[in-house]
C-alpha cells in the first residue's frame, strides 16, 4: 500500500507493501484525533491565524540533517547522498509542535531534518526496522524537481514502491537513465505527437473563433 498525505506543506511518503483501505481509514481518523487533542500540528508562532493572506513561510531555506545515536545513516541522508544540509523550498503556515517532539521521539519517530536554528522540524521518518520506507517533510520537494532529475524524496518513494530501494545506507541507482530516456526514439516520438496534437487543437480553436465572428 502506498500513501501520499499532504496538508499545507506536510508531505508524507510511505510504502509498506501490503495493507488495506480499512487500516488507512483508521490511521487517518487517529491522526485527526491526536492533532485535536494534543496539538501535534500548530500554527507557526509568527503566523496570525486570523489573517491568512500573505502569512505563509515561503522560499528556499536550509534543512540540517541530524544524526541519531546508533544510526550512522538515516533515510534522509540515504536519499540526499550523505550530505549534512539541503536547501528546499517552503510554502506553509503550520508546523510540528516542538513541545511534542520528545514524546514522539520516545515512541520511535526520528526527526532527521531541522531548520538551521534547530527549532523547526523539517524531516520525520521511522526506523527501517519499524517500517521499510516512511518519510515526511515540511517543505515542498516537488518545487525543485526538474525533468530528468527527480527530487530525492520522490525518487526514493518510486524506488521503494517498485522494489528497487535497497535499504537505508545503501547507494541509490543513478538518475542518469532518466536523462537517457528523454533522448530515446520513443520519447522523441511522443514529443512529436504532442506537438502535432497541440497544433491541431490550436487550428481547431482558431477556426471556431472565425466561424463565431462570421455568425
Amino acid at each position: 500500500m502506498s500513501l501520499f498525505f499532504c496538508s499545507d506543506g506536510v508531505l508524507f511518503f510511505s510504502w509498506c507493501g501490503s495493507g488495506s483501505f480499512n487500516v488507512l481509514v483508521v490511521v487517518v481518523v487517529l491522526v485527526v484525533i491526536v492533532v485535536v487533542v494534543i496539538q501535534v500540528i500548530i500554527f507557526m508562532p509568527e503566523i496570525n491565524p486570523n489573517q491568512m493572506g500573505g502569512t505563509m513561510r515561503l522560499g528556499e531555506r536550509p534543512t540540517v540533517l541530524k544524526d541519531y545515536e546508533g544510526y550512522p545513516s538515516t533515510l534522509a541522508t540515504t536519499l540526499y547522498g550523505n550530505v549534512t544540509q539541503v536547501d528546499e523550498r517552503h510554502r506553509h503556515r503550520y508546523e510540528v509542535n516542538p513541545e511534542r517532539v520528545p514524546l514522539m521521539e520516545e515512541k520511535g519517530m526520528l526527526f532527521t531534518g531541522v531548520d538551521d536554528r534547530n527549532q523547526r522540524m523539517e524531516i520525520i521518518e521511522l526506523k527501517e526496522e519499524d517500517h521499510p520506507f516512511y518519510l515526511g517533510c515540511q517543505y515542498h520537494p516537488e518545487f525543485k524537481t526538474v525533468v530528468g532529475k527527480p527530487s530525492p524524496p520522490f525518487y526514493g518513494f518510486i524506488l521503494a514502491s517498485s522494489g528497487q530501494f535497497q535499504g537505508v545506507g545503501k547507494p541509490l541507482p543513478s538518475t542518469d537513465r532518466f536523462r537517457d530516456l528523454l533522448t530515446s526514439p520513443a520519447a522523441k516520438n511522443m514529443g512529436s505527437k504532442r506537438d502535432s496534437s497541440s497544433s491541431s487543437s490550436s487550428s481547431s480553436s482558431g477556426s471556431s473563433a472565425k466561424r463565431a465572428r462570421r455568425s
